[in-house]
């Protein structure tokens, strides 16, 4: 990500980050829902959403961020539960948001969720999109 400070130029989306990270948010949002359509290939398609969403977390109400992150990620992929979570390597999981597809908040999310899934993405520090964490060979065990 690059600021305003660091551009020739000075057009109105240089001097305002949030009119840029909506910009390309939008633009995040048409690719992950053609790499969605198009199959296993999305793994750009979430980096490139994955960096606008820190990019307005870090400008804006993050509570608010989140919650419009988990309904464009069940908008797009049809999900029925959506999990956002801190997590680092060797630390123990903290979630910031989970919720049902209709909105409702899920009460204990630890319980709900792969484990594997979370260190895999720690670890590796890229996305995954996984429909049974359970039936994946990946976390299988």
């Amino acid at each position: 990500m690059m600021s305003s400070a660091g551009r020739e130029g000075g057009g109105p989306t240089d001097e305002d980050p949030v009119r840029r990270a909506r910009e390309e948010l939008y633009a995040a949002e048409r690719d992950l829902a053609d790499a969605a359509r198009s199959g296993p290939a999305g793994g750009d398609a979430l980096s490139k959403l994955l960096a606008v969403v820190q990019q307005v977390n870090a400008e804006l109400d993050v509570e608010r961020v989140l919650n419009l992150a988990a309904q464009r990620i069940i908008e797009i992929f049809e999900a029925e539960r959506v999990f956002i979570s801190d997590a680092r390597p060797g630390d123990p999981v903290s979630f910031r948001l989970a919720v049902t597809f209709k909105g409702r908040p899920i009460p204990k999310p630890e319980l709900e969720v792969s484990h594997a899934v979370i260190r895999d993405v720690a670890r590796t520090r890229k996305p995954i999109l996984v429909a049974d964490a359970c039936a994946d060979p990946r976390f299988a065990q």
